[in-house]
């Protein structure tokens, strides 16, 4: 019988368990936003998401990783899907996952510019949380690449070598978007085909034939 009363609490729990977790990942990512990572404290979230400090520290051991879980959640790329690679070109597999990579930082704009600004203040969790995300791309775009070539066609160092100049590329065009945002009313559209339009001419040798 006592088996019986409990075990249907225990999908109860992981249900509340999980509800709670995206409550505190919400309201981070609204609190980082309007008040910056350094100045919001775990305080601040536990009150924002309406639980106690305990219930944040029963999920995330430290406030950086709540920010984790927001990078997690929003900009990690997962490795390209090979689906249909293999009948693009290589320049054309490269064009689409960066496609795919602007739309991603124009719906997260509001999260890069958090980690980028902690980042350019030397902060190192950061500064680290920033060459993930850059790294996570990376793999995504070699993956890409890779799925669209044929066998011996480029070395495996190769592959790597252009993935990482074009998250380069990408990384120059989110700081120049960032600036665009503060300094003009340029339409989230607008603001991707400026992106586009840079990655394409930071990567003109590679990107030839893409519209």
């Amino acid at each position: 019988m006592l088996t019986s009363d409990r075990s249907p609490a225990a999908p109860s729990r992981r249900r509340r368990g999980g509800l709670t977790r995206q409550q505190i990942v919400d309201a981070s990512r609204h609190l980082f936003s309007a008040h910056g990572y350094t100045r919001t404290t775990v305080r601040d979230i536990a009150r924002q998401a309406g639980i106690s400090d305990a219930a944040i520290y029963y999920h995330f051991h430290t406030k950086g990783d709540v920010l984790d879980a927001l990078i997690d959640a929003d900009l990690d790329q997962p490795a390209a899907a090979a689906t249909a690679a293999r009948e693009k070109s290589p320049a054309q597999a490269v064009y689409d996952r960066l496609v795919h990579t602007t739309r991603l930082i124009e719906q997260n704009l509001e999260l890069l510019t958090i980690i980028l600004r902690e980042a350019l203040a030397e902060n190192p969790h950061a500064v680290r949380r920033y060459g993930r995300i850059m790294d996570s791309w990376e793999r995504s775009l070699a993956r890409a690449l890779e799925e669209s070539l044929e066998p011996g066609m480029m070395s495996r160092a190769s592959v790597r070598r252009v993935a990482r100049q074009a998250v380069y590329a990408t990384s120059m065009a989110l700081q120049d978007t960032l600036i665009l945002r503060r300094m003009s009313g340029a339409t989230p559209g607008e603001r991707r085909r400026r992106m586009l339009h840079s990655l394409r001419r930071s990567l003109g040798w590679l990107l030839p034939a893409c519209d």
